[in-house]
């Protein structure tokens, strides 16, 4: 460890007062340049740097660009989790021990050591007098380079303006310090790591940052360990802006003593819930402006949490206040933003006091079992100034609106709630509402009429009302997204409102198989068969039980299948509030009989309908609300075009219809039934293919008559066991014979397989083959790009031309349309490629032309110079 690490060995200024005048004996002395013997008594020298080497601290100096390039211990010390590895403990600058070029133009051609540079290499060729550090000379050159122009002196700088750069460098006060914050890919790290650039950079930077004690200040919470919080807290000086974070390897005494002059307190995950007490225990802090509670909450109890010291904080100044337990205030006015988590409803009316007159509040995971009125915790507080408001609850806590109750603020931008609200405010931006019903959706908007953007989400059960006689005008709506399973309380919702200026529509959908409706007959035959034995055992009964339930489970009759569970698993889910009890046969007898009811009531209801089905209702109600003036004959806006593709998670497909001349766009999201999280071998849970989903999706957009159709990725290829069967090919080939007024097909091939030459073709493009698929297709448009491969059908470079084995396939399917006798008219082929002139004339016998225009030459001398693209007209 260098003397750099003993706070009581840190001068204030090494090379002279802060106007620039130096001392005797200082570097001027020398001519700028720092003997060995002299660094060896310089306290900013690095002890594990070799004196001669003038190279050995060079390596910390280099700009960022180059030192992410190079094996510096700046890399080598993330590795140790030290603060040695983020460069508190090195030395600020160390460029003085001697000169050499650069290469790196950024250090080379700015500030005050390319001008020493230059002054002293032409002092010693002209024989001349080694000119002072800050001369005339140096400072402003006879005759500057065009480099030099745009760097002026650095002693320009105004230290305030100076320190001002250097603040907006640190990260925000109230961005709590969590693990891996100063990680390397951590906000911290940046932070700070671009403040020990800057000081590097020159001398009036690194003397302006060492004198600017609430740099450190700020700085403090990168103190992980004893001996690194030691230095920055004597850099800090005496100043009373410490941002203090609660670290389990700095001393608890330490930090309790510094609690009084901290501007910004945090306790993070660092430190355990259990633990809070031994550093938390003052209540009058007046210079505290942020206050962050919220450590470990790992085997948290879920039973109601005392307060931190059941006294009121004194704290005038506090402007931010995130806390886990409960804490009262014995002034709260200056207080904007306040944070509440897992809180009792008692403790929440305890802090939610008529003093306070917050901008920003939220509230986590209330500790209560049930519904929670939210509106009636609110209607004592001063809401006149609150501007986002964000409640984030179970759905089993959300209640219903009392239509009587309405709290009304005149400032609400954003209501961010996971149970329904009725708030009025005229300057509402952004509603964001979760399980609710549509009738008190349509509540809501009432008055909320500003709204702009409208995220939903529908309760678990659908609405119980119509939509309205006459739909709400949303005039100022312009992005609207429904999260959840598809269902019909959305097609109620959409017929009750018009939005004239949407511009986004999202919709999501599993489209999941409907239930099999074959299943019903056999499992009621097995049940009546095995009820009929009189004498039949309780063990008997539940072996059937077990095969029935097997059977509907297979069929995704799962509903049914839950009437079960009380017999297969009686000791698992006894009656609520009662203990575990034996089955008699009689009880398990009637919960046979029940089911064969329900079994004979759905086999009456006739089979289920798909998700596609529904999905088609909601595309015709947006059609409606998305609809222009004229309300009694609205005019249904155009589809432009229709594109699908896959997602950023595997499985997932977005389809997107754009609307109005490309002004509304429709976005159905139809998320992988794996989760995501599983990876390629999930199986979705009812073994639905992407054939088949992208079928239910396609058969539901049919209305919106696309004229041009866009494929982007290989959407229908499968993984894990959800295989593709021939019963979904066919149902797929049906509907896009349906699609009957497409004329042009886009096909982008360059985030799929043609970048290798062993893929298996491309699935749509084998649909594509059939002659009944899209009957009045014209136009092909592919893009391509490249083979990756070393070989081709033509063993070609896999650098300029697309795979042989792709280019086959789109020849084999313009091929089997020609003879099919619906030929497509043009072919035009777009990317990155250069296309052979035979691969032109293979295509050419099956199309009526060839475009290539749009595909770019990979040349580097242009298509003229290309001995492929040269040659194709």
């Amino acid at each position: 460890m260098s003397d750099l690490e003993n706070p009581a060995h840190e001068p204030e200024n090494e090379w002279g007062d802060n106007d620039g005048s130096e001392g005797e004996g200082s570097e001027q002395s020398e001519g700028g340049v720092i003997t060995d013997a002299e660094d060896e008594e310089n306290p900013w020298a690095d002890d594990n740097a070799a004196v001669h080497n003038p190279d050995a601290i060079r390596e910390a100096d280099l700009d960022p660009s180059y030192r992410e390039r190079s094996e510096s211990a700046f890399a080598e010390g993330s590795l140790q989790m030290t603060m040695s590895s983020y460069g508190i403990a090195r030395t600020p600058y160390s460029g003085h021990r001697s000169w050499r070029g650069r290469e790196s133009s950024w250090y080379t051609y700015s500030g005050w050591e390319s001008r020493v540079i230059r002054a002293h290499k032409e002092a010693q060729q002209q024989g001349a007098a080694i000119p002072p550090v800050y001369s005339a000379t140096v400072s402003a050159p006879a005759l500057p380079s065009p480099q030099d122009l745009a760097s002026q002196p650095i002693r320009r700088v105004n230290i305030d303006l100076l320190r001002e750069i250097f603040s907006w460098l640190l990260p925000a006060d109230d961005a709590a310090p969590r693990k891996g914050f100063y990680d390397e890919d951590g906000e911290g790290y940046k932070c700070l790591t671009d403040v020990i650039h800057l000081t590097k950079g020159d001398r009036w930077f690194y003397h302006v940052a060492m004198d600017y004690c609430a740099l450190w200040g700020a700085l403090l919470t990168a103190g992980l360990t004893d001996e690194i919080f030691a230095i920055l807290l004597h850099r800090a000086g005496t100043s009373m802006r410490l941002r203090l974070s609660f670290c389990p390897d700095v001393d608890v005494s330490t930090l309790r003593d510094l609690v009084s002059r901290a501007d910004c307190i945090y306790a993070t995950d660092r430190i355990p819930w259990t633990s809070l007490n031994e550093y938390f225990t003052q209540t009058t802090l007046p210079n505290l402006k942020v206050l962050y509670l919220r450590p470990d909450e790992r085997s948290m109890p879920r039973t109601p949490l005392p307060s931190y010291t059941g006294l009121p904080l004194d704290a005038s100044s506090l402007s931010v206040c995130v806390t886990s337990r409960p804490i009262l205030f014995h002034d709260p006015r200056s207080l904007q933003d306040l944070e509440l988590h897992y809180l009792t409803c008692e403790q929440l009316e305890a802090v939610l006091t008529e003093q306070l007159l917050l901008r920003k509040l939220v509230i986590n995971r209330p500790r209560e079992r049930g519904p929670v009125s939210f509106v009636d915790l609110l209607q004592s507080m001063n809401l006149s100034q609150l501007v986002y408001l964000r409640i984030r609850a179970l759905d089993n806590q959300a209640s219903r609106i009392n239509m009587s109750d309405i709290l009304r603020t005149l400032c609400l931008e954003t209501l961010d709630s996971t149970t329904p609200m009725a708030v009025q405010s005229t300057s509402a931006q952004l509603a964001k509402t979760f399980n609710v019903l549509v009738h008190e959706m349509q509540y809501m908007l009432e008055v909320m009429r500003p709204v702009r953007f409208l995220h939903v989400r529908w309760a678990q059960y659908s609405a119980e009302i119509g939509p309205y006689a006459k739909p709400v005008r949303m005039q100022e709506l312009s992005e609207l997204y429904i999260y959840g399973d598809l269902s019909p309380a959305t097609v109620t919702f959409l017929c009750s409102v018009r939005m004239p200026k949407v511009a986004n529509i999202l919709l999501f959908g599993m489209m999941r198989l409907p239930p099999d409706y074959a299943v019903l007959e056999p499992a009621r035959q097995e049940l009546q068969a095995h009820l009929a034995v009189e004498d039949a055992t309780v063990d008997a009964l539940r072996d059937c039980y077990t095969n029935v339930e097997t059977m509907l489970l297979n069929g995704r009759q799962d509903a049914l299948a839950e009437r079960l569970n009380q017999v297969m698993f009686p000791q698992l889910m006894p009656p609520e509030g009662l203990a575990p009890v034996a089955l008699d046969i009689a009880t398990v007898r009637s919960i046979g009989l029940e089911l064969i009811e329900g079994l004979r009531d759905a086999e009456a209801a006739g089979p289920d309908s798909h998700d596609g089905i529904l999905l088609g209702e909601i595309v015709q109600a947006v059609l409606a609300a998305a609809a222009g003036e004229g309300e009694d004959s609205p005019a249904i806006p155009e589809c432009d075009s229709m594109s699908f593709r896959v997602g950023d998670k595997e499985g997932d497909i977005i389809f997107q219809a754009r609307l109005r001349d490309e002004t509304c766009v429709l976005t159905v999201c139809v998320p992988s039934q794996a989760g995501g999280e599983e990876g390629w071998g999930a199986i979705n849970p009812d073994r639905s293919s992407k054939t088949y989903r992208v079928a239910q999706v396609l058969s539901a957009l049919r209305p919106l008559r696309p004229p041009v159709m866009i494929r982007a990725g290989e959407c229908l290829h499968e993984w894990g066991r959800s295989v593709r069967t021939q019963a979904d090919e066919t149902m797929l080939l049906d509907i896009l014979h349906e699609y009957n007024f497409v004329k042009e097909v886009c096909l982008d091939f360059t985030t799929s397989w043609t970048s290798t030459t062993t893929s298996g073709p491309d699935t749509f493009l084998e649909l594509l083959r059939h002659v009944e698929a899209l009957p009045v297709l014209e136009e092909v448009y592919v893009a391509l790009e490249p083979a990756a491969g070393g070989w081709g059908l033509w063993a070609v470079p896999p650098t300029r031309i697309v795979s042989g084995l792709v280019w086959q396939s789109i020849v084999d399917m313009l091929r089997e349309r020609s003879e099919g006798g619906r030929p497509v008219k043009v072919l035009s082929v777009g990317g990155k490629v250069c296309v052979e002139p035979r691969d032109v004339a293979a295509a050419g016998e099956w199309v009526s032309a060839v475009d290539v225009s749009r595909a770019i030459c990979q040349n580097p001398k242009g298509r003229a110079h290309c001995g492929l693209c040269s040659k194709v007209n």
